[in-house]
């Protein structure tokens, strides 16, 4: 029964035959994928410096809030002007190296209080702190320059 000269045909139903994507459908969505990843890793040094940047004015704010409250804790008559640049690292805590330091700080305090919006207005028990920030890109400078200034009005407290 085996007949060498008749061909048989065989039909696979459509559920078993193997489908695959075309040379064209490869090419065009690694196409897309490499647009998207060179967008992304193109955006990569932007995010970055909006992190480091974030994370400066963190602790520039975290660094404030300390000396607000240590100027508070501190005697009237005892708030003196700093003499030497303070250094703070970058999780907000007192370094003696400059090299770790994120921020140097320096602080004065002055009985000017123009500020207050009338040049008139003069009050013994009030000082003016201005308060410098120096980042690691100001002190590199020569001479320094603060990137931020703040003013912090200290009274005496009520004993």
């Amino acid at each position: 029964m085996n007949n060498p000269n008749v061909a048989y045909v065989v039909s696979i139903p459509l559920s078993l035959r193997k489908r695959a994507f075309s040379l064209v459908e490869v090419l065009i969505a690694l196409g897309v994928i490499g647009f998207a990843l060179t967008a992304l890793i193109g955006l990569m040094p932007v995010g970055l410096s909006i992190f480091r940047e974030s994370m400066t004015a963190t602790v520039q704010a975290d660094v404030l809030r300390q000396l607000a409250s240590q100027f508070q804790e501190t005697p009237f008559a005892a708030l003196t002007n700093s003499t030497n640049m303070l250094y703070f690292s970058d999780q907000s805590s007192l370094v003696t190296n400059s090299a770790d330091a994120l921020l140097g700080v320096t602080y004065t305090f002055t009985t000017d209080t123009s500020l207050l919006g009338s040049s008139s207005y003069a009050n013994s028990h009030l000082k003016t702190a201005v308060i410098l920030l120096y980042t690691r890109a100001d002190r590199a400078k020569s001479p320094q320059t603060a990137s931020m200034t703040n003013l912090l009005y200290v009274a005496p407290g009520v004993h």
